[in-house]
């Protein structure tokens, strides 16, 4: 598997980062550190941190989707089963399980 680009790696650090601390209490700096990244490659791929963290909000709705998708999906049969599929996986979602 290729490794990924290193806006890649930073938009899943960011994500990682974010998730973890906040959007506040996450600076560039901590970004950068963890990434592995110098200032230079970041601001050339993201104009500010917003413009990052819209792109790790938009990787996390992917994930979800992706994640949803799949919770509901290998449950299989009726448009009926499905739907209470989806309500089984937004419980384990928000239960954090």
């Amino acid at each position: 598997m290729a490794r990924p680009s290193k806006k890649e790696h930073l938009v899943d650090t960011a994500v990682k980062l974010f998730g973890r601390d906040g959007f506040n209490a996450t600076g560039i700096d901590k970004i950068l550190q963890e990434a592995g990244v110098a200032r230079m490659t970041l601001y050339k791929h993201f104009k500010s941190k917003d413009e990052l963290i819209l792109a790790a909000l938009r990787r996390r709705d992917e994930q979800f989707r992706i994640w949803f998708k799949s919770a509901v999906e290998k449950t299989g049969g009726s448009p009926a089963q499905r739907l209470l599929a989806s309500f089984d996986a937004l419980e384990e979602w928000f239960e954090g399980r």
